[in-house]
Parts: C-alpha cells; sequence; structure tokens
C-alpha cells in the first residue's frame, strides 16, 4: 500500500462531495463498455486511430507497457471496458486519521498473445467530521490536506441520519476504477 498525499481533480471532488451524505454506506457504481474498429495503425508513434459506431474518429497512443503492438492491424476492433464505483462509510472517532490511500494493479497480455490488458486504481480518501450543526443540517469535513467543505443535507432522510454522526467520526470514499482493453479479430 502506498501513502500519497495528492489532491484529486475538480471532477472527483465533486462527485465526492455529492455523494457524500446523499449514500452513507450505499456504493455507486457504473460499467461503460465502448468498442472501435481500428481504421489506422502508426507504428513510428504507436498511434491507433479508432472508428467508433456513430462514425466519429479518435487517435489512442499506446505506450511501452502495451505488449504485441505489432499484431494490431486495420480492421480489428478495441474493446474497453471501464467500470467505476464510489462507496462511503463512516467510522468512530479514534479509528484512523485523515489520509489517502491509493493503490494500483495493472496486468498485460503475454508476449505472442493478441494485445490486450486491464489496470485498476483504488482511492481512499478520509476525512473527518469537524463539525455538525444538525439543526442546520451542515456537516463540515476536514480532509487529509487540512481542507475544509461543509455540506447542507436535504434530503429528509438523510437529515435523519445526522443524528447517529459525531464530530470526530471519520468518513472514507473509496473511489475503483479499472479499465481493460482487448483487441478483437
Amino acid at each position: 500500500m502506498k501513502n500519497q498525499k495528492s489532491v484529486f481533480t475538480p471532477v472527483a471532488r465533486l462527485a465526492l462531495t455529492g455523494i457524500l451524505l446523499g449514500t452513507l454506506a450505499m456504493p455507486f457504481a457504473a460499467l461503460t463498455t465502448a468498442s472501435g474498429k481500428v481504421t489506422a495503425v502508426d507504428p513510428a508513434t504507436r498511434t491507433i486511430t479508432l472508428q467508433g459506431a456513430n462514425g466519429n474518429s479518435v487517435d489512442v497512443v499506446a505506450g511501452p507497457e502495451v505488449r504485441n503492438f505489432q499484431q494490431i492491424k486495420t480492421g480489428d476492433t478495441l474493446t474497453l471496458d471501464y467500470y467505476e464505483s464510489v462507496a462511503v462509510d463512516v467510522r468512530r472517532a479514534g479509528s484512523g486519521a485523515p489520509e489517502v490511500v491509493t493503490e494500483t494493479a495493472a496486468t498485460r497480455s503475454a508476449p505472442g498473445a493478441k494485445p490486450g490488458g486491464a489496470m485498476g486504481r483504488q482511492t481512499t480518501i478520509t476525512a473527518e467530521i469537524w463539525h455538525i450543526n444538525k439543526s442546520a443540517n451542515l456537516v463540515t469535513l476536514k480532509g487529509p490536506q487540512g481542507g475544509m467543505r461543509t455540506i447542507q443535507v436535504k434530503d429528509p432522510a438523510l437529515q435523519a441520519r445526522l443524528q447517529q454522526l459525531k464530530e470526530g467520526d471519520l468518513v472514507d470514499f473509496t473511489i475503483t476504477q479499472a479499465v481493460a482493453a482487448a483487441i478483437h479479430k
């Protein structure tokens, strides 16, 4: 496990903020699959041009970690599966500290096999409940780098859950992202 003190993109922060107290201890998950036909391959730059079902084209650069690049040919189909989930959990005060922990894993095709592989990353961001204003339905979180964010809870069912939370409790946001790619003839 590697402990990273990095800042996430504004989109990730927005997603986390919207999910906090909106789905306490409830996961959100989505799987997207996309396919495209290989219309051009440039071995010198390791660029693959893909055409989607609606006719749009996109260039994708395959890094050095993509094994067996030379097997990719015009007319092949590239399929990408992208998975993302966010889970929120609350722990009692004293069971940890605000931090960011990221774990990654990857696999790629064997030498000589058709190009393909997968990569995944799971990041847990732990924030401390710094203040709760139960009468105004507000929760202030303190993140791993000391930043504060106040969130207003508008859903009446979730407002009732606020009564169970205490200042000093920890909120874990676990973001899981994975992508798998495979070339098909």
